[in-house]
């Protein structure tokens, strides 16, 4: 007895809906099989000179090292000293499997909503550390006279995983 040919596209379509799903879980199996990670955790993204981008007159202050264990986070600060108390930008030295966010500034008690938020000449910085070894990170923070003319501050900086940019499945 042969089925009614409706059974028999729709049989088909089901599996149809599969066949992206293999290529992608094919064409991923190598990375997901290797040993080495994503990141190579080895790698530091120096510092790019972001700090005191395009300032005058501007000094980098420099935070102690951080190290940060596999699956940890931490709050880096930096204060600008007081012959140059207004923050021009920020930077870090850090190690490509972490990922660092700046951290908005505390509003001050009894201050207007509405109200522009006065820099504090410092920074808080938050690094978390999504690799499988310890990493470290050192936090710069640009500093300067007078109100710098700022349009844009980084807000984030993190790496592209080199074990998995640019990988065609074979040999390295």
């Amino acid at each position: 007895m042969t089925r009614p040919r409706s059974d028999i596209t729709r049989g088909w379509r089901g599996w149809r809906g599969l066949a992206p799903l293999g290529l992608v879980l094919a064409a991923a199996a190598p990375a997901l099989a290797s040993p080495q990670g994503l990141y190579d955790e080895g790698r530091v993204l120096e510092r790019r000179g972001t700090a005191c981008l395009g300032q005058a007159d501007c000094v980098t202050v420099e935070s102690r090292q951080a190290r940060i264990a596999k699956g940890e986070s931490t709050i880096l600060q930096a204060r600008c000293p007081a012959g140059h108390p207004y923050v021009a930008g920020w930077d870090t030295e850090q190690h490509e499997h972490l990922v660092t966010t700046a951290l908005p500034p505390k509003p001050r008690r009894g201050a207007d909503p509405d109200a522009p938020v006065a820099t504090s000449g410092r920074i808080e910085v938050a690094a978390t550390n999504n690799g499988e070894t310890q990493g470290r990170v050192t936090l710069l923070l640009g500093c300067v006279a007078s109100p710098p003319r700022v349009t844009a501050v980084m807000k984030q900086r993190s790496g592209v995983p080199s074990n998995h940019a640019g990988f065609s499945g074979g040999s390295r």
